[in-house]
């Protein structure tokens, strides 16, 4: 995708929106891709006619090219089927998980990594998998999503761990990595975290991420009205030009 990707993305994103219906665009297209337990499938003309490919994203994609960037300690790269086990051991935490008002099901799980997948393959990023070093282990998820706010979409830096892995600094290094790949890569002018008014360590991390308060409002998410906190920064803190 070329052009220049903004800190407010509305109407310039409307073509490359995943699908409502899960799978196929309105036109048509050959490339359509969409998600389905962990595999993608792609279609494509065979012969005259149209058929869907199936296949595991991570063999599509293979190995290394998974790879987006790496830190000190950690790297980062899409995720796979293969990390489903890896992957509930956050999002079905409940102290990982009290944001978000419980841990999730087996089925919300599985729908959470297609969707990652489903942006990799429509916007090349997406949350990705946080890898230790020195253990190959997944630790934890972080990188960049699209999410709406007053009929907008916002670039957000997000990120969730492995409790076990708290406090030792691995969210604030992989969300600084993650703001310099907007700024860098996508070229983005501003990015975003959104975040529960009581999640004070996930704001601790976006302050240390350069970013600063902008707005407060309300999510409705499982039935409740949750208080959120806005935290941006703009490329010119990354470049260290101030006003």
């Amino acid at each position: 995708m070329q052009g220049r990707v903004f800190g407010l993305i509305g109407s310039m994103y409307s073509g490359f929106l995943p699908p409502r219906d899960g799978g196929v665009r309105a036109n048509d297209r050959p490339d359509t891709v969409c998600v389905d337990n962990g595999w993608l499938r792609r279609r494509v003309i065979v012969g005259g006619g149209v058929c869907w490919r199936k296949q595991s994203y991570g063999q599509r994609l293979g190995g290394t090219d998974l790879m987006i960037l790496a830190t000190d300690r950690l790297y980062l790269r899409e995720m796979t089927q293969y990390d489903y086990p890896a992957l509930c051991k956050i999002l079905q935490d409940e102290d990982v998980m009290y944001a978000y008002e419980g841990a999730f099901s087996d089925a919300e799980v599985q729908k959470w990594l297609d969707r990652q997948i489903r942006n990799y393959a429509e916007f090349g990023f997406g949350l990705w998998a946080v890898i230790l070093k020195k253990t190959n282990e997944m630790v934890g998820q972080c990188g960049l999503t699209l999410q709406p706010y007053n009929d907008k979409r916002l670039l957000e830096v997000g990120y969730l761990f492995q409790k076990a892995f708290w406090g030792k600094g691995y969210a604030t290094e992989a969300a600084i990595a993650c703001r310099g790949y907007a700024f860098t890569k996508l070229n983005a002018t501003e990015v975003f975290s959104i975040i529960r008014d009581t999640n004070i360590a996930s704001q601790n991390v976006a302050k240390r991420n350069g970013m600063s308060i902008v707005s407060t409002f309300i999510k409705h998410y499982r039935g409740i009205d949750m208080p959120h906190i806005l935290f941006s920064v703009k490329a010119e803190a990354e470049l260290g030009i101030g006003e």
